[in-house]
């Protein structure tokens, strides 16, 4: 179990954070001052042609939302450099200081309700009337799924939107865990074994059937910022490795940070494991039942670096799987973004999907040098375009922001000294993970934010974005996190 974060050790290290932001600002504002001198002397007809693109008439209009993920940054970006006017769209409450919005790919930014819900749908429908919208693409997070695609499906029906999202009972099916895992088990796929429990007494029940694996347990319906990370197996044995069911229904009853219960319930998932087992994550933005771009990196619980492997032998696999399950869906034709979970295990050779998760992957900055073939893609501009996957050596990715903080910083302090400040402030590089892992346990290459032509949105992730939400958290949410990740604006709450 991880050590609990005090209250104390919340306000320390978010203060520390704060002024970090603030010590740096001047660094980042020369280095957006240099890209900015050097894109105006290297484009001295970049004036002209922002005021040719300034005039709207005859552009195409498109629907953006998730603005304070940095996939958000990246879609945005690649349709405006194929000539779409990009409304951009965040909740409201933490989305206003987004540091998309600040880009210049952006040419409108709009606010909606926050939490999902019927008003969430109804305003991004508005916003899509109001601003002509004829291209819908999500790119916000799992809590508003469901809300994108009733929203998507709306746009369609009432405006005659083109919306890069599938239909709400497919959404519905791919997002929830245990529905997605019925599915691909209905199709033929290798499945890890899962039951739904929806009580302590169901999961003791289930974990005391005889030649029971050892089984991981998931919120299968709601949000869990502490248990996704969880990687506990159940039963839970004592010092001598044997089976403790005492132990086991107290942590069932009292030690879930979302309590287990019939209305939120839990997936009981076999654990697959074992020396060299790595995870995998895809990206494929799928378009009438046909794989328009795909992405494939080594993966974990919160990854924040990106390496494209997309041609390496698993990731052909990934995507030979992909194209299958996308194949046996044939009576959808869907339309949208799959974003798969895997987990290859060597002993067996067994690549197993875990979830599905029917939205843009970050992966998809890894076609960063493929924005415009992307962005026609995502605009349907040629239907007849064929599949992109990253470039060949494609620069890794991650977030000079995280990897200041995470990966740097750890190797000039003691490990007493971080364990006062923040009991999970570990140093990365000294994990003892396979080659595999190390890899995205290292600092990438590229900032995912960083653009020499668009600069402006570095400078306001660091220094406005993060900022306002730590202030949020610090002093409106008033709780203790125990982690953060930048790429998705995520403030992860230790448990109390």
């Amino acid at each position: 179990m991880s050590p609990p974060v005090t209250s104390t050790q919340g306000v320390l290290s978010t203060s520390l954070l704060l002024c970090l932001c603030l010590l740096t600002a001047p660094l980042s504002a020369i280095a957006v001052a240099l890209a900015t001198l050097r894109t105006t002397l290297k484009e001295r007809e970049a004036e002209e042609n922002r005021s040719l693109i300034g005039d709207q008439r005859g552009r195409r209009t498109a629907l953006v939302n998730g603005g304070r993920m940095q996939k958000s940054l990246f879609v945005a970006r690649a349709l405006s450099k194929r000539g779409f006017r990009v409304v951009l769209v965040e909740e409201r409450g933490w989305g206003e200081a987004c540091s998309a919005r600040f880009s210049n790919a952006v040419s409108t930014f709009r606010t909606v309700p926050s939490g999902g819900g019927r008003s969430y749908v109804t305003a991004l429908v508005q916003v899509a009337l109001e601003e002509d919208i004829c291209l819908f693409v999500p790119c916000s997070g799992a809590g508003t799924t469901v809300e994108d695609a009733q929203a998507g499906e709306r746009m369609r029906r009432e405006l005659g939107v083109l919306a890069i999202i599938q239909d709400t009972e497919l959404v519905q099916t791919l997002h929830e865990k245990d529905l997605f895992i019925a599915l691909a088990r209905r199709l033929g796929f290798d499945t890890p074994a899962s039951t739904l429990v929806r009580s302590p007494e169901e999961a003791i029940e289930l974990l005391r059937q005889p030649g029971q694996l050892p089984m991981l347990l998931k919120a299968a319906n709601v949000l869990d910022d502490v248990g996704r990370s969880d990687m506990t197996t159940y039963p839970l044995c004592d010092a001598s490795g044997k089976v403790d069911w005492d132990l086991t229904e107290k942590k069932l009853r009292t030690g879930l940070f979302i309590p287990l219960t019939e209305k939120s319930p839990y997936v009981a998932q076999e654990f697959i494991g074992g020396e060299g087992a790595s995870e995998w994550c895809t990206h494929a933005t799928v378009i009438e039942g046909k794989i328009r771009a795909f992405v494939c990196c080594p993966s974990n619980d919160m990854l924040m670096t990106y390496v494209d492997m997309t041609e390496s032998p698993i990731g052909r696999r990934a995507l030979r799987w992909t194209q299958d399950f996308i194949e046996k869906l044939d009576s959808f034709k869907p339309t949208g973004h799959f974003s798969f979970d895997f987990i290859h295990q060597p002993e067996t050779d067994r690549l197993v999907v875990l979830e599905c998760n029917p939205r843009v992957h970050t992966a998809i900055c890894l076609l960063s040098d493929l924005a415009d073939e992307l962005g026609s893609i995502l605009g349907a501009i040629d239907a007849n375009a064929d599949m992109i996957i990253p470039a060949q050596n494609v620069a890794t990715i991650s977030w000079i922001g995280h990897d200041a903080v995470a990966r740097l910083a750890p190797s000039f302090l003691t490990a007493k000294l971080r364990h006062l400040i923040h009991p999970l402030w570990i140093c990365s590089s000294s994990l003892s993970s396979p080659p595999l892992s190390q890899l995205i346990h290292q600092p990438g290459r590229v900032d995912a934010a960083w653009d020499w032509s668009d600069p402006f949105p570095f400078f306001a992730l660091y220094h406005i974005q993060w900022p306002h939400l730590l202030l949020r958290q610090l002093l409106i949410r008033q709780r203790a996190w125990s982690r953060i990740n930048l790429s998705t604006a995520r403030i992860f709450e230790a448990s109390s």
